[in-house]
């Protein structure tokens, strides 16, 4: 039913932009010696709109682009807090079930472990 509704919408406007462009109110003449274009206004309006709206969207893809490693760096460390979350939870449920060795191992993981004394690693 939505979409059937964004259908109907988009007719609708199709139709209004092709009822508001059919009279026809006169041209443009672009003057660059030696050259002369002569456009109609209802083209130009439709040129200015769509340049409009391309340079929106490549600002807005630039800008996602720019702060794109901040957010990859946000992710890995939202990643690397979950995966700590998991192993101690890990570790605790093995505390509690009695699995004292295979608890401190998932509290401590291998990448971890370098700067434990020998006993515990």
């Amino acid at each position: 039913m939505k979409a059937m509704l964004w259908i109907l919408a988009i007719f609708a406007a199709a139709v209004g932009i092709t009822l508001a462009a059919k009279p026809d109110f006169g041209y443009m003449i672009v003057v660059y010696p030696p050259y002369k274009v002569e456009l109609s206004l209802n083209f130009f309006v439709l040129m200015t709109l769509g340049f409009f709206f391309f340079l929106y969207v490549f600002m807005r893809l630039a800008t996602s682009m720019i702060a794109l490693p901040e957010r990859a760096r946000e992710y890995h460390k939202k990643r690397a807090e979950e995966r700590g979350r998991e192993y101690m939870r890990d570790a605790i449920s093995c505390y509690f079930e009695g699995r004292f060795t295979k608890a401190e191992r998932l509290r401590f993981p291998r990448s971890k472990r370098t700067n434990l004394p020998e006993s515990m690693a």
